[in-house]
C-alpha cells in the first residue's frame, strides 16, 4: 500500500509567516501554563461555528487574549470564523464585522438562551478569565 503524498496548501503572501507567529505564541502560552478559550475542548467549535450567535460568543472569550494579535494577523488571510476578536464570516444581514473596540470590549449585548437557568454554564462563556488550567 502506498501512502500519498501531504499537498502543500497555496497560502497568500505573508499568510504562513503570520500562522507561524501564532504558533509560537501559542507553544510559549502552553510553556507558560496557560491556553487560549479557542483551544479548550469544551468551547473550540463557537469560532468556527455556523452559527452567529456562537460566533459572537466566541468574539466576546475574545478579550484579553494574550494572542489576540497575533491571531488578528492571521485573520487577515481567512474568510471565515472568528480570528483576533473579529469575526470573519460573511453574512448578508451584517454590513460590518463585529469587532472588539479599542477599550477591548466587544460590541455585542450578552447572548444567553432564553432558557438558561443559573449553572447552566451560559454564564461562564461570557466571563472567563485567563488562568492557568
Amino acid at each position: 500500500m502506498t501512502l500519498a503524498k501531504p499537498q502543500r496548501v497555496a497560502m497568500r503572501p505573508g499568510a504562513r509567516e503570520a500562522h507561524e507567529r501564532l504558533t509560537r505564541a501559542l507553544i510559549n502560552l502552553a510553556a507558560a501554563g496557560l491556553r487560549t478559550d479557542c483551544s479548550d475542548v469544551a468551547l473550540h467549535h463557537l469560532w468556527l461555528s455556523e452559527s452567529q450567535q456562537e460566533r459572537a460568543v466566541a468574539v466576546r472569550l475574545c478579550r484579553g487574549c494574550p494572542v489576540l494579535r497575533e491571531c488578528a494577523e492571521v485573520g487577515r488571510y481567512e474568510r471565515f470564523g472568528v480570528f483576533g476578536g473579529v469575526d470573519r464570516t460573511p453574512d448578508r444581514t451584517r454590513s460590518t464585522q463585529t469587532k472588539i473596540n479599542n477599550r477591548g470590549e466587544g460590541r455585542l449585548s450578552p447572548i444567553f438562551p432564553k432558557d438558561a437557568h443559573p449553572g447552566t454554564g451560559w454564564e461562564k462563556l461570557c466571563t472567563r478569565s485567563w488562568v492557568a488550567r
